[in-house]
């Protein structure tokens, strides 16, 4: 994860190139995903603990991505997608207390 304000350089081995895909985001509820997640500025990486979710997480990616025509409405709910399967994909914790849906009318 790169955060706000962050100056950093990657490089892809020749031999093993990657390809990658950016999702910037940002909102009510994302400091608290990525807290959840574990991921900090000194813990930057992300590490999925379930491979099924990580994979839901990267559809969701990949959805926002390639809908990027859509209404703000409809990405932001595959948004919340993305970040509910970041956070149970990562997360070392059960995330239960923070998922209640009147968190969000406070």
């Amino acid at each position: 994860m790169i955060f706000p304000e962050q100056i950093t350089t990657y490089i892809a081995d020749q031999r093993f190139p990657w390809e990658y895909a950016w999702l910037e985001f940002d909102g009510l509820r994302v400091k608290e995903a990525i807290e959840i997640a574990g991921l900090s500025k000194d813990r930057p990486v992300y590490h999925a603990r379930s491979k099924d979710l990580r994979e839901e997480m990267m559809n969701e990616m990949m959805y926002i991505i390639q809908h990027n025509d859509a209404s703000s409405f409809h990405l932001i709910g595959h948004l919340y997608l993305f970040l509910d399967y970041f956070t149970r994909s990562a997360a070392p914790t059960n995330i239960t207390e923070h998922s209640k849906l009147q968190d969000f009318y406070h």
